[in-house]
């Protein structure tokens, strides 16, 4: 007799099913009672695995490893049946490990709403009347911008996400405008093109798509667990959808999530962007950062997001803090053998910057195209 197993694929990887059976009160570590198990499982045989689990060398006993279920002796084998990572997944990043332990509400990510504060326009835009007349239909009201967001956070999957690209300047794209020195109406020809379905992309690009897609919600779930075990930062996060900034109602963002972490010294409420490069995907953090074309690179050990780098994920990322009214963006890549963060600042100046000469380009040569 044969049996066969159906088995579902999903997009969130494998998850262990561990769990911790004990009720609730008896969830705390009974050392005493541990280390008289200990002495009576030894007598019976020295090399029965429970009778090691709270090291006999009284130093260590305050010596403790982060596991799923809070901390436990380092050398335990339950520090090491439950750790909270992979023992070969290695963690990069420019945060440290939190020493207050300030929780957040899990209620509280769901009350904020993006954008979180107005950002100013840097100067002021003028459009001729016919102008006025064609991009009249892109104006949002705060509350207008507000909804958006919270209805679009399948982004590409989402009609409505598609609908509100067309006529806009995307965050992705305007490095390749603040870099360009020349032909501003070639770039304006090339940016005004329909959208694309995956399907209908080159192959090259279908497959670094598809293994970004993929991945994301891996990346999204293993940047939770080094949070909260590996960091000690209890967070709470949640995706987001478009964010279009009411006083630059022709640019537009999508964050990859918000976050509350309760530890940060610059504001609680940030935004995460998550990469998962497919050329890289079997890379270590280390590896993938002594490539000098990588987008991060190590600065006196830390790992730090290149400003010029050609495909301007750093541009990117301050234009999405600047619509969203937020400080600071966890930069997050996911690769199979590691995880690379890094917390990067809002830099009010270079947005300014940024934000004028995308003006300008919309203004100038991205509205005549689109009129034309």
């Amino acid at each position: 007799m044969s049996t066969s197993v159906q088995k579902e694929l999903t997009n969130k990887g494998i998850k262990p099913t561990l769990y911790d059976p004990r009720v609730k009160e008896r969830q705390r570590l009974d050392i005493p009672g541990v280390q008289l198990m200990q002495k009576e499982l030894e007598s019976i045989h020295p090399l029965i695995g429970f009778s090691h689990v709270i090291p006999k060398n009284p130093e260590l006993l305050n010596k403790m490893d982060t596991t799923k279920y809070g901390p436990l002796f380092i050398g335990s084998p339950l520090s090491f049946h439950l750790s909270a990572l992979e023992f070969n997944f290695t963690v990069v990043t420019n945060l440290e490990p939190a020493v207050n332990l300030a929780q957040a509400d899990p209620s509280d990510i769901y009350k904020v709403n993006l954008p979180y504060q107005f950002p100013d326009l840097p100067e002021a835009v003028h459009f001729n009347t016919a102008q006025e007349n064609f991009i009249e239909h892109l104006r949002v009201t705060h509350q207008e911008s507000i909804d958006i967001e919270k209805r679009t956070v399948k982004q590409r999957e989402c009609d409505e996400w598609i609908k509100h690209r067309k006529n806009r300047l995307g965050s992705s794209v305007c490095h390749r405008i603040y870099a360009r020195k020349r032909s501003f109406n070639n770039l304006a020809k090339e940016l005004n093109q329909p959208f694309k379905p995956l399907d209908e992309m080159p192959a090259f690009q279908q497959k670094k798509f598809k293994h970004g897609i993929k991945f994301e919600p891996v990346a999204r779930d293993k940047y939770y667990d080094v949070m909260k075990h590996y960091l000690r930062r209890p967070i709470t996060l949640r995706e987001t959808g478009m964010v279009i900034p009411p006083s630059m109602f022709w640019l537009e963002g999508s964050p990859d999530g918000l976050v509350i972490d309760p530890c940060s010294s610059s504001g609680k409420i940030g935004t995460i962007e998550l990469k998962c490069p497919e050329g890289k995907k079997n890379h270590t953090p280390q590896e993938a950062m002594e490539d000098e074309s990588f987008y991060i690179e190590l600065v006196d050990g830390k790992p730090n997001l290149k400003k010029d780098h050609h495909l301007g994920y750093y541009t990117q990322v301050q234009l999405v803090m600047g619509f969203c009214g937020l400080q600071w963006v966890d930069f997050v890549v996911y690769l199979f053998k590691g995880m690379i963060i890094t917390r990067v600042p809002f830099a009010k100046d270079y947005f300014d910057q940024v934000v004028c000469k995308a003006n300008t380009f919309y203004v100038k040569w991205f509205l005549p195209q689109l009129m034309a």
